[in-house]
């Protein structure tokens, strides 16, 4: 009985010790993110910089924002994962990023490209050949 109760005691003290030492973290280790839903305006492949056109609906109005994509940064492309380099001006985009200094950092970036034409295939009414 001493000894489950022993083995109770130090997970308890250990998960405290994990939760305190979390709440203990520097702001810099803490990151709020932040999504955003527009247009890609501008990209700077060698810079790693996407400038995008979203509507601030706080301030009523559009505005253009800047943020830098790092090697951690997540691209998708129409669902799959892609690269900065396929990235068009137009395309749709919703970004999750932080900022970091006068930085905004993306974590995750997911593009909807425009005008893409799918393919489909439908039933033709003349026998196959």
């Amino acid at each position: 009985m001493k000894r489950s109760t022993s083995i109770v005691v130090l997970g308890l003290f250990l998960a405290s010790f994990a939760f305190l030492a979390d709440g203990c973290k520097s702001k810099e280790d803490k990151k709020h993110t932040r999504t955003l839903k527009g247009t890609i305006e501008e990209l700077d492949i060698p810079g790693n910089t996407v400038t995008m056109n979203w509507f601030n609906e706080k301030l009523g109005k559009s505005m253009i924002i800047a943020g830098k994509i790092t090697k951690e940064t997540e691209i998708y492309i129409d669902g799959k994962l892609g690269k900065l380099s396929h990235v068009k001006s137009g395309d749709k985009v919703i970004v999750e990023g932080y900022k970091k200094g006068t930085d905004i950092i993306a974590v995750k970036v997911n593009i909807t490209q425009v005008g893409q034409a799918t393919k489909i295939n439908r039933p033709t009414t003349q026998p196959a050949k």
